[in-house]
């Protein structure tokens, strides 16, 4: 099974990256042993990221998926960025919004925060100029606002799951 790629997957992803590496000034790294450095790495398996001694149970699906990308900063935190969409060019709602995804998305943010790993979520409905991969400098503030908050204010983990 590959940990790692170097292929991204959905639109936003590659200008994410582009940006947080520009903004954090970290280089991206696509190795397999991703932890001893700082860097920005993409398409990140879920059990790769799961301790040993994890206590909950983790379902096959979720050890299926994957992080979108994966930041370890320059001060050695772990931040997993999670570009969901959520509409279309019509305005319909679809992607990350459907109740199963949500409560995929909701054990996947779980995991990870026992894990140790920071959670930013990047909704499209939020950041659209990021998902149309157009304007750089307007996709660049959107995504910061999301980087900046939630490392000043992390998110607890969901009680329901």
């Amino acid at each position: 099974m590959a940990y790692c790629v170097a292929e991204l997957i959905g639109r936003g992803e590659r200008l994410a990256v582009k940006i947080l590496k520009k903004n954090l000034k970290l280089k991206e790294l696509t190795r397999k042993a991703f932890f001893d450095q700082p860097g920005i790495y993409t398409q990140i398996a879920i059990p790769r990221l799961i301790s040993q001694d994890y206590k909950f149970p983790v379902s096959v699906e979720q050890k299926r998926s994957s992080v979108d990308i994966l930041v370890h900063t320059n001060n050695h935190a772990l931040v997993a960025v999670r570009i969901q969409n959520g509409i279309n060019q019509k305005n319909k709602i679809r992607g990350h919004t459907g109740d199963h995804k949500e409560l995929f998305d909701i054990a996947q943010r779980n995991i990870l925060l026992d894990n140790g790993i920071s959670v930013v979520d990047i909704p499209e409905y939020e950041c659209k100029e990021l998902f149309k991969e157009k304007d750089e400098t307007k996709a660049q503030k959107e995504l910061m606002y999301f980087w900046d908050n939630c490392i000043k204010h992390p998110g607890a983990r969901d009680p329901r799951f």
